[in-house]
């Protein structure tokens, strides 16, 4: 047993204080020790429950290569490879489907711990944590504990004010019986996860049944509602549901009752802690229970072993992030069941009969891809589903404000539709000069602060000669390249531009991801292009590609609606602090689609992409606009003057382009290759 209150002493330290010995802290304590963290490590562990008895279960899937399945698996009292559907068991595999008694759980990582001398368990409550340049203070039953950690499961009070100050919250209310029968009723090798033959009660509500033998099982009433289940309706839906199937003649042998909050005001915001957070939040209170279904258990040792894992590598440590997608899905069902609860018996219902029972879970555990939640999504009620995106996303208020560098570029979108349709005359003969003056500020400047951005700060000297020789280099390169082989150099330009737009906007967002930054780069400017078929084969005849490369009508319309799917598909990422600019964009986008295209380009090149660059480089570099300004300008002139001198040559050589909209296009695409290294270098050690 774990020796208690062995060495009371305020003036020693810690290296780590658990708040908590639920199932949070058990995993974290279990992970620790499996990473041998705990060696020669002063431990503290506040619980006042002495933790000896059955105070709940647990239930998680896994594959048999997961660790959790390696860790847990062995103390499960039972799993199961079957669950019954439409009158049929249907397989689990490739996972297993596990039931965990907390009394066991307990019982093994208390016994780990007592070959743990330095670990010590205090029944007491923890009180005020303070902070100092030490370490963290902790009051514990009187004194103060320090220590350089401290991991805490208690709900903090502004997440309980948010709980019981929301009437429309949704909570997992259960009460369970295990009941033991006078002769065999059961098939001890298959579940029933969720059976709707119980009266709903204004709410979604369904039996939950684990078969622990063919004469014993956990049967449990749950109950997806703004108001938990009374006891004893929880009983006499128990002792119903049982009578009509398996007859009344059992024992109860155990009971278990629990209220989980399903809330996403309990989600972790960021993927990491900042660097230094040394309290850290484990359990419900660090977002660990899956909103739309209660689960925790596989989520809390998820984030057991990342701590670990970052205390071995001094790193920063994780959060049980969920990714923006699903915790979109999250919202809209427990909109659902919060406004329309008669709804959750068939969503759930049409869930589980259409789709096999391995996608379900790889979907519930938030392991599946956009590719395959589509056809998922698509077997769920439809209508539900789009009335709680309208009554969550699309009213008054749903959209945090855009600030005035976000309103600007919309206001200017606006502005040259309305003269498109009362001037249109007008307004192409103003695109060119609106173009070379968006590209005066911030188009150029923005690209030239790459000699800002290495490592050692602005380059001076040789360093600094050596760096625009290197980048006079490149842009030779590539112009060299379209000397050659223009349809070579315009698929290369299509293809880095795709990438840097993408990397900015999602950076700009706080999605970033490598595929989904191609993905949406290339759906902008795919849009842009293929939105304007006419005018883009005019462009490429003046390239003197226009033969070569020119795709019939029929082949832009379909790109151009590929385009708008896939910049649709990244919403379905974005964070909701992020929601009014991924807006901005795709209004900007779609108002380019009835401007000329020049305009379309100028729209989200300039005043989205550009403007957030700068932003991105401002906040990054820690200094102010107009020091921005100063350090750019050089290059900013030298870069308007390579573009006069390609220009020029363009008229009195024989090149494959000639004019001012054809050179600025292949100056940009030589400019913007060695800047796209740059940012990328840049936005990969940035804190902005």
């Amino acid at each position: 047993m774990l020796p208690e209150n062995p060495m009371p002493n305020t003036a020693a330290g810690y290296d780590a204080i658990l708040i908590g010995a639920g199932g949070a802290g058990m995993c974290l304590l279990l992970a620790m020790h499996e990473r041998r963290w705990l060696t020669d490590k002063r431990v503290l562990i506040l619980e006042p429950d002495p933790k000896d008895g059955n105070d709940r279960t647990w239930c998680f899937w896994a594959k048999d290569s997961d660790p959790i399945a390696a860790s847990l698996g062995p103390l499960s009292s039972c799993h199961w490879d079957y669950a019954w559907i439409n009158g049929e068991p249907q397989p689990l595999h490739p996972y297993r489907y596990y039931h965990l008694r907390s009394a066991d759980f307990y019982g093994h990582v208390k016994q780990v711990l007592a070959g743990y001398p330095l670990v010590e368990w205090r029944h007491s409550p923890a009180g005020a944590i303070e902070e100092a340049e030490a370490g963290l203070w902790v009051e514990a039953g009187g004194e103060l504990c320090q220590s350089q950690w401290v991991f805490d499961s208690r709900l903090r009070p502004e997440q309980q004010q948010g709980l019981r100050g929301d009437e429309r919250a949704v909570w997992q209310s259960f009460v369970g019986w295990r009941v033991r029968f006078l002769t065999d009723r059961a098939d001890p090798a298959a579940i029933r996860l969720m059976d709707f033959s119980v009266a709903q009660d204004g709410a979604a509500q369904f039996m939950y049944l684990l078969p622990t033998a063919a004469d014993e099982m956990l049967a449990e009433i749950t109950r997806f509602g703004t108001a938990s289940i009374r006891p004893d309706r929880a009983a006499s839906l128990l002792e119903d549901w049982l009578g009509r199937h398996l007859g009344d003649d059992y024992e109860i042998l155990e009971t278990e009752a629990g209220c989980i909050p399903m809330n996403q005001r309990l989600n972790a915001p960021v993927p990491a802690h900042e660097p230094g957070a040394r309290h850290i939040p484990i359990g419900t209170a660090a977002g660990a229970v899956k909103s739309s279904t209660g689960y925790a258990l596989s989520r809390m040792f998820a984030h057991a072993c990342g701590i670990v894992e970052a205390l071995e590598k001094s790193t920063p440590c994780p959060a049980p992030y969920q990714a923006p997608r699903f915790a979109f899905y999250d919202s809209l069902l427990l909109h659902i069941l919060a406004r329309q609860p008669e709804q959750g018996q068939p969503i759930f219902e049409q869930l589980f009969e259409r789709v096999p029972l391995r996608r379900v879970l790889a979907f519930l555990d938030e392991k599946s891809s956009l590719r395959q939640d589509i056809p998922l999504l698509l077997s769920l009620p439809i209508r539900p589903f789009l009335q709680a995106l309208a009554e969550v996303y699309l009213r008054p208020g749903a959209w945090p404000r855009l600030s005035l560098g976000g309103a600007l570029p919309l206001l200017i979108a606006a502005l040259a539709l309305l003269l498109q349709y009362a001037a249109p005359q007008a307004l192409q003969s103003l695109g060119a000069p609106l173009l070379l003056l968006g590209m005066a500020f911030p188009g150029i400047p923005h690209g030239a602060l790459d000699h800002c951005l290495s490592p050692a700060g602005q380059l001076q000297g040789g360093a600094l000669l050596r760096f625009v020789v290197g980048y006079l280099a490149i842009m030779g390169l590539i112009l060299l390249v379209w000397l050659l082989s223009p349809p070579l150099a315009l698929l290369a330009f299509l293809l880095y531009s795709a990438w840097h737009f993408g990397e900015t906007d999602l950076q700009h967002w706080g999605a970033f991801r490598p595929g989904r930054a191609w993905l949406h780069g290339a759906a902008a400017l795919g849009f842009i292009l293929a939105a304007h078929p006419g005018e883009f084969e005019a462009y490429l005849h003046a390239l003197g590609l226009g033969p070569q490369l020119a795709l019939p009508p029929l082949a832009m319309t379909g790109i151009a609606g590929a385009s708008l799917l896939g910049l649709l598909g990244t919403g379905l990422f974005i964070p909701a602090a992020a929601r009014a600019s991924w807006l901005q964009t795709m209004l900007i986008l779609l108002a380019g689609a009835f401007l000329p295209l020049l305009l379309a380009f100028g729209l989200y090149f300039i005043g989205v992409h550009s403007l957030r660059g700068w932003r991105h480089l401002q906040a990054g570099l820690r200094v102010s606009h107009a020091a921005l300004l100063r350090q750019a300008l050089p290059f900013s002139l030298g870069a308007f003057a390579l573009f006069a001198l390609l220009v020029a040559f363009s008229y009195l050589a024989e090149l494959p382009f000639e004019g001012v909209i054809p050179g600025l296009f292949v100056f940009l695409a030589a400019i913007s290759a060695p800047h796209i290294w740059f940012m990328h270098r840049f936005y990969g050690g940035a804190e902005w």
